[in-house]
C-alpha cells in the first residue's frame, strides 16, 4: 500500500488514507486475501481517472460476490436435481416423479 500511495503522490492523484484503505479492501472481490493483476489494474485506473473508487469498487465487489453465490446455488441445485432423479429411477418408496424442467 505504501507503494500505491507513493505512485499517487508522484502523479498528483488526490486521495485520503481512508480512500486508499477502502480501495484495497474492495479490490479483493474473491475474498482470497490476494489481489490479482486484473483487479489491481481496474481499481487503480478508475481511481486515477477521477472516478469515485469506493462507489465503483463497492459495486464490483458486490456483483462479484453475487455472481459467486449464484454459481454456488446453481451447483447445489444441480446436485439436488441429480439426487432426485436417481431416487426416482431407483424406485425409492414414496418417491414422486420430479417435475420435468
Amino acid at each position: 500500500m505504501p507503494q500505491v500511495a507513493q505512485l499517487f503522490h508522484e502523479y498528483y492523484i488526490e486521495f485520503t488514507e481512508y480512500q486508499l484503505k477502502e480501495l484495497v479492501n474492495f479490490m479483493d472481490v474473491s475474498h482470497t486475501g490476494r489481489i490479482d493483476q486484473q483487479e489491481f489494474k481496474r481499481s487503480i485506473a478508475s481511481f486515477a481517472s477521477g472516478v469515485k473508487p469506493l462507489c465503483i469498487q463497492e459495486a464490483i465487489y458486490y456483483i462479484a460476490r453475487c455472481t459467486n453465490n449464484v454459481g454456488e446455488v446453481r451447483s447445489k441445485l444441480s446436485r439436488l436435481e441429480e439426487r432426485v432423479w436417481r431416487l426416482d429411477r431407483a424406485g425409492a418408496p414414496g418417491a414422486q416423479a420430479p417435475l420435468s424442467p
